[in-house]
């Protein structure tokens, strides 16, 4: 099994460079699972950055890094998503 890490990403724009970078990893290594290990998303955001992510069309696995709870609590984080 192949799987592509990512980490710290900071996604802060839903057609980020950073979208745009993993889409075109994804498409040259051709991975059996994605993993995002931490710090997807910059704080107030209006969208979901998992949703974009799991476009890649390769099952995505994520975890949260300390940026996506620097500006909200736990239970805002969680139930944002």
């Amino acid at each position: 099994m192949k799987i592509l890490c990512l980490a710290d990403l900071h996604i802060q724009a839903t057609k980020s460079l950073q979208i745009k970078q993993a889409e075109d990893i994804v498409k040259k290594t051709d991975p059996d699972l994605v993993l995002v290990a931490g710090d997807v998303f910059e704080h107030n955001i209006d969208f979901n950055p998992f949703k974009e992510l799991s476009k890649l069309k390769k099952p995505v696995v994520c975890c949260f890094g300390n940026h996506e709870f620097a500006y909200s609590s736990v239970e805002k984080t969680k139930s944002f998503y």
